[in-house]
Formats: structure tokens, sequence, C-alpha cells
């Protein structure tokens, strides 16, 4: 008995450690973009001066499915005149709905400017993609 006690409790401390991390509750939309037709990709734009609060990705299509989402932020540090530039990108394959935090609440940017795309297989249908802070 005291074996599965032991098993459960470990499972339970994994999972807590395998949930990502959330947006805010308030999240503002700072760019959307969509698509429709038989192989669509809708792609989303935007400049956030705030990034203190997290940058995220919202995927929503019709019909729902596996998606290829690929997104890429220029991020400075620091004034204009000496800021430091960084580049972070990725890309993953989320069955939509999803929403995904990108970049860390509280991180030391003053300013990132985001691209997020996402194309869907055929026979297609509809897709949006959101920028969200």
């Amino acid at each position: 008995m005291h074996s599965r006690v032991m098993l459960v409790a470990g499972a339970a401390c994994c999972a807590a450690l395998a949930v990502p991390a959330q947006l805010s509750a308030a999240q503002r939309v700072l760019g959307t973009g969509s698509a429709s037709g038989m192989i669509p990709v809708a792609q989303a734009t935007a400049l956030d001066t705030s990034p203190r609060s997290g940058i995220g990705l919202r995927v929503l299509a019709s019909p729902n499915q596996r998606v290829v989402v690929m997104w890429e932020m220029l991020c400075a540090r620091g004034g204009s005149a000496g800021a430091k530039k960084y580049t972070l990108h990725g890309q993953y394959t989320p069955r939509t709905p999803n929403t995904r935090l990108l970049l860390q609440p509280k991180s030391h940017y003053t300013s990132c400017e985001v691209v997020g795309n996402a194309r869907m297989p055929p026979p297609g249908g509809s897709i949006r993609v959101e920028i969200l802070n």
C-alpha cells in the first residue's frame, strides 16, 4: 500500500511540472490574421511595447485539426541608442484550438516584434492566428 501511495504522489508531482505556463487572465489581442481555402496560411504581426506580461499565440481552425505553427520574435533590451536585439523563433504542430505562451511574463525585454503563422493541411477550411499579451 505504501508503494502505491508513493507512486500516485510521484505521478501528481510530475504532472504538475508538465503544465505549461499560462498567459495572464487579461489577454489583449495585439495582432490577427486569417485565411480560408484548400491550404490556408494565416499570418499575424504585432509590435509589443510592454512584453513584461508575456506574449502568446492563439490558433483557431474550422474544422478543428492539427496545424503547423511557426513564429519569430525580434526583441530589444535597453534604450533605443544602445539596445541589444535578440531573435527567438520556433515551430510546433498543435491540435486546434490552441494557445501557447511564447515569451514568459516578467521578461527583461523592452519591446518585441512578433510574427506568427499557421498552415492547415488539405482539404483545408478556415484558420485564424492571434498574437496575445
